[in-house]
């Protein structure tokens, strides 16, 4: 009983504590009010050339972050609010992220880019400081909109507005870099560049950078970047344990986040439900079962969530029945327990688990929501029971419950799939006879059954509906498109770009992509012209998907002249698209070519001293002069000095040299690389061990077919008994028999994978005899 008046007596504090908490927020919003008009007055009624900060300094006493986030919301003309914003971050007291927010939400509504760089010019000429928060706003705001290339651009402008970036405006930077995946180097040259400026990096500053860098699998340079945060002083909080936790979890280096959660604990920071998730996913993926279950047991708090995720986490690797068991161990369950197991089996087509789980729920009073209903809905509708599942969406209203746009939408899938159209189409109707709307989801699955049912007529009728749709935008085409271009109406995608909304360069590549993907290549191609003589300039993504596909269908002439054309525009290829092309330049056996391609990719993309500069000539003199085998250890050497070292380009030149019939060359390459530790791919060894047999150079093909063995690569059996049937021809019967010894260790049934007349050669030696059949 004392437990219990303890236990209310603190609840009763703690709302106490709230109550007062929100009193206080509500008397200061009214107090600033007044403040706040008064401001609005002083900026509506100054001219934008007058001096209205001088007005504003007396009301300094008065104002709080509040009133300036309150100004920015009653705000409509940006010149003056964006004005008035500058004046305030110049004081740190009147600073607040609210604000910058709001300023952000005032440029995106009004369009008001061009109004704030008017105030920046106008400042500047009156010779006014600018603070940074001017353009965090502004790269914010640009960020929002997608226009990546002018945020960046008003970060190199800060320079000539006599502004200094700070700590905030670095952040805000390198963490749209981050999202927009953009390579690593970028991200660190920007946090050198903080460096170098003595302006130090905060928590929130190694968060972005860690998780950049786990995100693109650099685990060691995050966990680099984790050491040299601690040595700055700067101590994590729950969001960087999070963030190393996932990474080491990715990286299925599991005892490392264990390690970390354990330490995280030491430290006096407890591990909340998110980081406890993701070391039970990471048990999970790594099927460290008893572990994870280890975890959910001594979990002193949230037992519960932690056995769903586990649940969850069980599903997602394959192992329902474990799930299950799991399941019924626990010793209570809520509704997020039967909606995870419900939503499973549904998933996997297990009906009756889905259904008995379901009245176990009812049974236990627990109330379904509609998240279990979809489930269900959906479950019935891919296993094949649509009378079962028109039944179930038939009773909602019944529970309580009215079908939403998302529920329609399943339904009106799983008729489609089942080839009853005209069902989806009556479905459909009821759908806006109810007054609902459809989404986009509810048009791109009708419009793909009409198309897969060759009812044309009706995709027609359905278009011309979603044209004057206002819900309609890019983001529908965009999913429209790829469903008529795989159905052949090529024309019909054509004319929806251009009349439904403005064609950009992402509905083109939508297109191009499309009619690659049905391999019409010569009408891709002719599209993309059209976006040339358009003058609209293509992204790296744009033109990798492009040469992707068109390298698949073995159409090297035009893969060079779109990279040609590529970088005639000024777009600087990424490491894909170089890779692709060299395999090309491979191909008609212009490795050399393909060399020069990589190097040129590494000069102007790494950031490199003249000094590196000067040694990369002097390696393409190299590669040019030969021997092979000494400018490939120089080009490994100096990748690892810049430690940006990519080994896939080895393997790319070694099967380059074998489609050239330069069998010594690709042979050096695969001794450099081997040496130094580099894999050699399947395809590599495969086409060495081949070139080098037609050339009867059986001692290094036995050393690649060795090399095979050892890493486990599998090779097609003709091989195998070509080099074997060739050491017996060349009475190297000890390299035969050492060979089929290795096969045998490496786990192949010699027996089985030999040929006969490779066999007999062999059993005319009685060890090797017992080789093969003993």
């Amino acid at each position: 009983m004392g437990f219990r008046v303890t236990s209310m007596l603190r609840v009763f504090r703690f709302g106490a504590r709230l109550y007062t908490s929100a009193t206080h927020a509500i008397v200061e919003a009214e107090a600033a009010l007044p403040v706040s008009i008064e401001v609005l007055s002083i900026l509506n009624t100054s001219s934008l050339d007058g001096d209205f900060e001088t007005q504003l300094e007396s009301l300094i006493p008065k104002l709080s972050p509040h009133t300036v986030f309150d100004v920015l919301g009653r705000s409509s003309a940006v010149r003056s609010a964006f004005r008035f914003f500058i004046w305030a971050n110049r004081r740190r007291c009147l600073r607040s992220l609210a604000s910058h927010n709001a300023m952000v939400s005032l440029l995106l509504r009004n369009d008001g880019f061009c109004s704030a760089w008017w105030t920046l010019e106008d400042l500047r000429y009156r010779g006014l400081p600018i603070g940074p928060e001017a353009f965090s706003v502004l790269i914010s705001a640009y960020a929002a909109t997608g226009s990546i290339e002018m945020a960046i651009k008003s970060f190199d402008q800060m320079d000539e507005f006599g502004s200094r970036p700070c700590v905030f405006t670095y952040n805000v930077v390198m963490r749209l870099l981050v999202a927009q995946s953009a390579t690593i180097p970028i991200t660190m040259s920007m946090y050198n560049r903080m460096l170098k400026s003595n302006c130090r990096p905060n928590r929130s500053t190694y968060n972005i950078l860690i998780d950049g860098l786990c995100k693109s699998r650099n685990v060691e340079d995050a966990l680099t970047m984790f050491e040299e945060m601690l040595k700055m002083r700067i101590y994590p909080d729950k969001v960087t344990y999070t963030i190393v936790v996932a990474g080491l979890c990715r990286a299925h280096r599991i005892d490392d986040a264990s390690s970390l959660v354990l330490k995280m604990q030491l430290n006096g920071c407890e591990p909340d439900s998110i980081i406890r998730t993701t070391l039970l996913g990471g048990l999970c993926r790594a099927g460290r079962l008893d572990e994870a279950i280890e975890i959910t047991q001594s979990s002193a708090q949230g037992f519960l969530d932690d056995c769903n995720c586990l649940i969850d986490g069980l599903f997602r690797n394959g192992w329902p029945d474990e799930a299950m068991k799991l399941f019924k161990a626990m010793p209570s369950y809520n509704r997020v327990s039967y909606n995870t197991m419900i939503n499973w089996f549904a998933r996997a087509g297990r009906m009756v688990e889905a259904s008995g789980l379901f009245n176990e729920m009812v049974r236990e009073g627990i109330i379904p929501n509609l998240v279990c209903y979809a489930s269900l809905i959906r479950g019935h509708c891919r296993a094949g029971f649509l009378i079962t599942a028109y039944k179930l969406f038939q009773t909602l209203p019944n529970r309580g419950f009215f079908p939403n746009v998302q529920m329609y939408s399943i339904l009106i899938d799983g008729l489609c799939k089942a080839q009853f159209i005209d069902k989806a189409l009556e479905l459909f109707m009821e759908l806006q006879v109810k007054g609902l709307s459809p989404d986009v989801v509810t048009y791109t699955t009708l419009i793909d059954g009409l198309c897969k049912a060759d009812r044309l007529e009706d995709v027609a009728t359905l278009i011309d509906q979603m044209k004057s749709c206002q819900s309609v935008d890019s983001e529908s085409v965009h999913s429209v498109v790829p469903k008529l271009c795989e159905s052949g109406y090529m024309v019909k995608a054509y004319k929806l770009l251009r009349e439904v909304v403005t064609p950009d360069i992402i509905m083109y590549t939508v297109l191009v992509n499309c009619l690659c993907k049905v391999e019409k290549f010569d009408e891709a191609l002719k599209l993309f012209e059209e976006l040339h003589l358009k003058g609209y300039s293509l992204d790296v993504v744009a033109y990798s998907m492009l040469i992707d596909r068109l390298r698949r269908a073995h159409r090297f002439e035009e893969v060079l002249m779109v990279f040609n054309l590529m970088l005639r525009n000024g777009c600087i290829p990424d490491s894909r698209v170089c890779k692709s092309v060299m395999k090309c330049l491979c191909k008609i056996k212009k490795v050399g070519h393909a060399i020069s391609l990589w190097l040129d990719y590494i000069s102007q993309t790494s950031c490199i001293t003249a000094r590196e500069v000067e040694a990369l000539e002097n390696l393409k003199k190299a590669f040019e002069v030969g021997p092979i085998e000494e400018a490939i250890m120089g080009l490994l050497d100096f990748e690892c000095d810049c430690k940006s070292v990519d080994f896939s380009p080895y393997t790319i030149w070694l099967v380059g040299f074998c489609q050239a019939d330069r069998v010594e060359e690709a042979l050096g390459i695969f001794y450099v690389v081997t040496r130094c530790g580099v894999n050699v791919s399947p395809a590599g060894c495969v086409m060495l061990i081949k070139n080098l047999c037609n050339r009867e150079m059986l001692k290094p093909s036995m050393d690649v077919m060795l090399y095979a063995l050892q890493n486990h690569i599998f090779l097609p059996k003709y091989l195998g008994n070509k080099l074997v049937r060739g050491l017996c021809e060349r009475n190297w019967k000890k390299g035969a028999m050492k060979l089929v010894h290795r096969m045998t260790v490496a786990g192949y049934d010699v027996n089985s994978y030999l040929k006969e007349d490779t066999k007999a050669l062999l059993r005319r030696d009685d060890d090797a005899h017992y080789l093969v059949n003993g």
